[in-house]
């Protein structure tokens, strides 16, 4: 939220670290669970300022997309913005949450950029069983 991601920082400085000190991440709503609108590259590129922004920071060590968008083609063209943000250097590297392993095998044969993490949702008795078996998958050159 606006009040968390402003406080992070002089949080930070409060506890005498510097910004460098930190691992910030921050994520983009996307698809149905948090942004069910089709999402474009300029309301995209919006998500990442306003995140800067609100941050105080001129690059997070980790943006994701927070869930996989409406569509295959709506994902790809929110990770291409994600590419541009690492290419920069408003993003040290690119992620994605909460993508299941079709949703991840599909991006990859768009990705440019290294998909660096998904955060993937397990818990007791959800298993993506397919997910840890893709995550063998060797990285992008």
């Amino acid at each position: 939220s606006l009040y968390t991601q402003q406080s992070v920082l002089p949080q930070v400085y409060a506890a005498g670290f510097t910004r460098e000190d930190v691992f910030l991440e921050t994520m983009i709503p996307c698809g149905a669970v948090d942004h069910p609108a089709p999402m474009n590259a300029s309301e995209a590129e919006a998500y990442i300022a306003a995140d800067l922004e609100q941050l105080n920071t001129s690059y997070v060590d980790l943006l994701a997309i927070h869930h996989r968008c409406n569509t295959p083609e709506e994902t790809a063209l929110v990770w291409s913005v994600l590419e541009a943000a690492r290419k920069r250097g408003a993003a040290r590297s690119i992620g994605v949450s909460n993508f299941e392993a079709a949703d991840l095998k599909h991006l990859l044969t768009v990705a440019k950029e290294p998909i660096a993490v998904n955060e993937a949702h397990f818990a007791v008795g959800v298993m993506d069983w397919e997910m840890g078996a893709l995550s063998r998958v060797p990285p992008l050159p």
